[in-house]
């Protein structure tokens, strides 16, 4: 633990481009600063599947993995689909509203009292 407030987290994430058609990233590995460090560039709006959460307590850090969702997951639409139904506006698209009700419905009132105000402005 870094302090009382921070925590180190690892993401450990598979983007494997055999399994994922639509290929949302990139290895931008010989543009980075650091040489010795692989980095990947995803795209904005790319969807991860967790696949596991656990703390690595010799490393004192967390490790999320997580998988790269194909566009086409049925799980995932379907999934989607029910938010959208549950919280979504009008023709059931999903607003700024809506967003303030989900964080209503999680109990985190003050997020959702700052996107009420913003909207009545």
């Amino acid at each position: 633990m870094i302090s009382n407030d921070l925590h180190r987290i690892l993401f450990d994430i598979t983007a494997d481009p055999h399994v994922v058609k639509s290929k949302p990233f990139a290895d931008i590995s010989l543009l980075s600063y650091f040489k010795q460090e692989s980095e990947i560039l995803f795209m904005v709006g790319c969807i991860f599947r967790l696949t596991n959460i656990y703390r690595d307590d010799n490393e004192q850090i967390w490790i999320i993995q997580m998988q790269l969702a194909e566009v086409n997951d049925n799980e995932l639409k379907k999934l989607f689909d029910e938010l959208k139904a549950d919280y979504g506006g009008g023709e059931n698209e999903v607003d700024l509203k809506s967003v303030g009700d989900v964080l209503q419905h999680m109990g985190k009132y003050d997020s959702a009292e700052k996107i009420y105000i913003d909207l009545s402005q």
